[in-house]
Formats: C-alpha cells, sequence, structure tokens
C-alpha cells in the first residue's frame, strides 16, 4: 500500500471526501485529488496542514536512496 493509498484510506473511515479535506486546510480541491493520486508532490507546509486537520504526529524519515536533490515522497502511515 503506498503512502496516499493510506491518507485516502483514512478519509474514507472518517467519512471525508477529498473535497472536505481541501476545504478544512485551504487547499483547492483539484490539488488535494492530485496529491492522492501520486500526481503532484506534496510540500511540507501542506504535510503539516494534513496532519493538523486529522490530528496526526508527523515524522519525517528521509531515505537517502530514493531522494532526488528536488523531490521526495511522503509516505502516510
Amino acid at each position: 500500500m503506498q503512502g496516499n493509498d493510506k491518507l485516502r484510506e483514512e478519509l474514507g473511515q472518517r467519512g471525508m471526501k477529498p473535497s472536505d479535506l481541501a476545504k478544512r486546510i485551504g487547499m483547492d480541491r483539484g490539488k488535494v485529488r492530485r496529491i492522492l493520486r501520486g500526481a503532484e508532490d506534496i510540500r511540507l507546509v501542506d504535510v503539516a496542514r494534513v496532519a493538523k486537520a486529522l490530528g496526526f504526529k508527523v515524522d519525517l524519515v528521509f531515505d537517502q536512496s530514493t531522494i532526488t536533490p528536488r523531490h521526495a515522497r511522503v509516505q502516510w502511515v
């Protein structure tokens, strides 16, 4: 299961749609949908906003074998 799948699953368990999350964190609905599909990278500030909105604690772990200088993927666990 990919991290975005985990976030999508969490939204489903809470009875939330991507548009509900977008409204809660003040983000464009289309951007939230693209992030959930893995079609758009998420900024750290947005990770923090999602975590706060859902009551998550955020721990960042960087795996040097998968990180390129400009991009990294968020794993929602």
